[in-house]
């Protein structure tokens, strides 16, 4: 470290080491499969290569971490992000094994329409759509594709009772439909005994969580047929645990949400989209005020 850092600056780089190492490395030791998929995911598979030619180095039994001065403009990775980089790297091997084993991939047939395959001669990742015989560079993928790429790689990988899946965001990129087939195979995964810890700013991915909750809670199989759900794909409210964190005051405040009649009610985002109800409603009242206005004008000029 260089003297010049302050001692505020030290200390969340302590912070930050001791969390990646308690936490992370931790997990990574209890389990078979740690994965993470960091917000981050796309810009990182664009430059995973350079990255693991110019920043780090991983082998099976230690992490070399090089941290430079914590005053560096451009940060040095956190271990979980090089986590992530080094899975790309490496499960280029392991994709093409479960491409040739016919694996089926939910995430492929479900939501990408396509799937992600190794360029013999690059050596780098690209989606071949279906139907077409040749592949595209994932820079001129949709965001959709680029965004589930990553997970898709390695999703044939969590199919065991020993996996933990760290996942920011998982509706990023995706429409609304898309999103809540996304919640579906997320509890699929759940089902199979796969731990997931995820991270949501999506009240239609919440909403989605809370009818497989219910869905399951009802047991009601001629609903389930009639909404084209599986039984797997509905959720113990038992299996969970949401909370909802709120910024006050500068402070960020953690509560845990129980589930209720309804599934589970966040707070912060029911509290946003009351706020957006409210604007609406006032817009609307103005525009119908408006068209009356003008309708009034209108006859009084043709009496």
């Amino acid at each position: 470290m260089r003297d010049s850092a302050t001692s505020e600056q030290i200390l969340n780089f302590l912070i930050k080491e001791v969390i990646e190492i308690a936490v992370f490395y931790r997990l990574s030791k209890q389990f078979t499969r740690l994965m993470y998929m960091p917000a981050a995911r796309t810009g990182l598979m664009f430059g995973y290569h350079n990255i693991v030619q110019n920043d780090f180095r991983k082998n099976n039994e230690q992490w070399s971490l090089q941290v430079e001065s914590i005053n560096r403009d451009n940060a040095e990775l956190t271990m979980p992000l090089k986590s992530f980089v080094a899975d790309l790297n490496d499960l280029r091997h392991y994709h093409s094994y479960h491409q040739n084993h016919g694996l089926i991939n939910p995430l492929e047939t479900r939501l990408m329409e396509g799937n992600i395959c190794i360029n013999p001669d690059k050596q780098i990742y690209e989606f071949k759509p279906e139907g077409l015989q040749n592949s595209l560079p994932l820079s001129a993928s949709s965001s959709l594709v680029t965004e589930l790429a990553a997970l898709s790689i390695q999703y044939n990988q969590l199919n065991n009772h020993s996996s933990f899946v760290i996942f920011e965001e998982p509706e990023a990129h995706l429409h609304l439909s898309a999103q809540r087939e996304m919640a579906k195979l997320i509890v699929g995964l759940v089902n199979q005994g796969t731990y997931v810890l995820l991270t949501s700013h999506s009240d239609t991915f919440l909403q989605q969580i809370n009818n497989l909750v219910l869905l399951n809670r009802l047991q009601d199989q001629a609903l389930l047929e009639q909404l084209q759900i599986k039984d797997y794909e509905t959720l113990s409210a038992e299996k969970v645990a949401l909370y909802d964190f709120k910024v006050e005051e500068g402070k960020t405040n953690v509560q845990r949400i129980e589930c209720g009649e309804y599934g589970f009610v966040a707070p912060s985002i029911n509290e946003e989209l009351f706020q957006l109800l409210q604007e609406t409603n006032l817009i609307l009242d103005r525009v119908s005020k408006d068209e009356q206005d003008t309708a009034v004008t209108t006859d009084k000029e043709g009496s």
